[in-house]
Formats: C-alpha cells, sequence, structure tokens
C-alpha cells in the first residue's frame, strides 16, 4: 500500500471510529491564531506542530499535509491515540493533560476580570482575599506534568511503533529527538528527566515488543493492519 494510500485509510478508519472526527488547518483557523500567541515559549507551533484539541486534529496548513504523505501518516497515526484518549475519558483526558498548569486558572481568571474586580475590591464592595487568587500564577511555572507526559509517550510510542512496522527499526537519534520533545519547550518541560523518557522510549522500539497490540489499544492495532495490509 502507498503512502498515500495508508494516510487516506487512516482517515477513513479514524471517521468510522469517531464520526465527528475533524481534520483542519492552523493557518485558516481563528481559534489557533490567537492560541499561537499565547503559546509564546514554542516558537514554532504554529508553524512546525500538528495540535490535537478533543477531536479535531490542526495541520499547520493544507500543503504542509499533502506534501509528505508518509511524514502525514506517522503523525495522524500519533494524533489518533489522542483523539481517542479524548473519546474514552474527555474530563480525566484533558485535566490530566494540563495539569499542574490547569491549577493557575483562578488568577488567569482574575485577571482577565480585573478591570471589574479591582474597582470593586478598592470600594470595598468585594474582599480584598480576592487578590490570594494570584498566588495560583506560580503553577504557570514548567512544573513537570505527570498526565501531558503520559499521554504524549503513547503518541510518541506510536510514533516509534510505525517506523518499526514500516521500516523494522528506529535508531538512537530517532529516540534523542523523541526524548527531547519531553525535556524541551515544545511541551512546555513536561518531563524533564532525560533518562528516564529514553528508557521507555527504548522499550516502545523494542521490535519485539507487540503489548500496544492488545485488544484494548484499538488505535495501534488499526494502524498495525494499515501498514502490514
Amino acid at each position: 500500500m502507498e503512502n498515500k494510500q495508508m494516510l487516506e485509510v487512516l482517515q477513513t478508519k479514524m471517521k468510522e471510529s469517531v464520526p465527528d472526527f475533524e481534520l483542519k488547518f492552523k493557518d485558516e483557523s481563528k481559534f489557533m491564531k490567537p492560541l499561537g500567541k499565547l503559546l509564546f515559549f514554542n516558537k514554532k507551533f504554529m508553524t512546525g506542530y500538528i495540535t490535537t484539541i478533543g477531536k479535531t486534529v490542526y495541520w499547520p496548513n493544507k500543503e504542509m499535509f499533502d506534501s509528505d504523505p508518509r511524514r502525514s501518516f506517522l503523525t495522524l497515526a500519533h494524533e489518533y491515540v489522542h483523539v481517542l484518549d479524548y473519546v474514552q475519558k474527555p474530563v480525566r483526558f484533558t485535566l490530566g493533560y494540563f495539569f499542574p498548569q490547569i491549577l493557575a486558572a483562578p488568577a488567569l481568571l482574575f485577571v482577565l476580570l480585573s478591570p471589574i474586580l479591582v474597582p470593586l475590591i478598592i470600594f470595598g464592595i468585594l474582599s480584598p482575599y480576592f487578590l490570594l487568587s494570584l498566588v495560583t500564577l506560580a503553577f504557570l511555572a514548567p512544573i513537570p506534568s505527570p498526565g501531558r507526559k503520559s499521554a504524549e509517550m503513547r503518541g510518541y510510542g506510536m510514533s516509534i511503533k510505525v517506523n518499526t512496522w514500516l521500516h523494522g527499526g528506529v535508531n538512537q537519534s530517532y529516540i534523542d529527538w523523541c526524548a527531547n520533545q519531553f525535556t524541551g519547550s515544545a511541551y512546555f518541560y513536561m518531563w524533564p528527566f532525560e533518562s528516564n523518557v529514553k528508557k521507555e522510549l527504548a522499550e516502545w522500539a523494542d521490535v519485539h515488543n507487540v503489548s500496544c497490540l492488545s485488544d484494548k489499544n484499538q488505535a495501534y492495532k488499526e494502524v498495525f493492519d494499515i501498514t502490514k495490509a
């Protein structure tokens, strides 16, 4: 099966499994443009990163998606894991992915409503204790995120497995690149323990490790079948 055909089959499988699944492009999205500015720590968010939110996968642009079907297949397989994670446990997956940074929500809400809240506090209508919500800004620091690390380990595990299924294995440089995604700014330094990350990625790279093909791992089984068709 050619790369382009594999990509088309994968899109069809995803649509069958998740009827609400959508593929969109960041350069056409009014939602992604301001989000890209908010995520200032990831300079390539709009141009070099594929992003999944709920049941929607955002590619930087259509040209990138169409120009390299092999790479697009590999990446979409990675994102398929996230889509199914969200479908199966939407609240738990979302909260886990953004924890602990999500704990800064009270401070962000206060800042957003500050034109209203500050005058109310000054005139004694609201208690000054509301200012304590700003303490939660501390959670915006790059604190390790177990939930995000776990989700991305499954995603990058898929990326590694696809390479082993198609090419018989991966080299150390690819594992190192994947590890850098965990320890660097791409995912806000979600897991800075490099040796631990590389050990887990190496287990995914083991061609004899087929535990991901169990019945409960739908995405891996479907992608494996496509690569072997």
